[in-house]
């Protein structure tokens, strides 16, 4: 399996994306339901904001630990899952590896499969 965005389309309409490394695993969840070009437009965002430690917040949960990736606008990108905190340095560090080059694959639902 390779890394890439997943571009889902929900049964309303709205888009959003997920993040996959290497092994299938999410690394990162869009925030923001809306349309298809605006959540492209967040994954190119993306591709430039991993570039910029600082603008990686990690916050702490009941859980474990998530970090939350902004734009230099402040404007929240994305969303890992939470993980223990002792696993989060690694987890920023597959986002920072993986978004740069990862190819778009757009789902037309979560429960359909992706197309290439």
């Amino acid at each position: 399996m390779t890394a890439k965005f997943e571009l889902i389309a929900d049964e309303q309409g709205r888009y959003n994306f997920t993040l996959k490394g290497d092994d299938g695993q999410a690394l990162l969840f869009g925030v923001s339901p809306d349309g298809r070009i605006a959540v492209q437009n967040d994954i190119l965002h993306v591709r430039k904001a991993v570039r910029e430690d600082h603008l990686f917040v990690p916050h702490d949960a009941p859980d474990g630990a998530f970090v939350v990736l902004k734009d230099t606008n402040g404007y929240v990108l994305g969303k890992s899952p939470h993980v223990r905190k002792d696993l989060l340095p690694g987890l920023v560090d597959a986002i920072k590896a993986t978004a740069p080059s990862a190819p778009i694959i757009e789902r037309r639902s979560r429960s359909q499969p992706a197309h290439h």
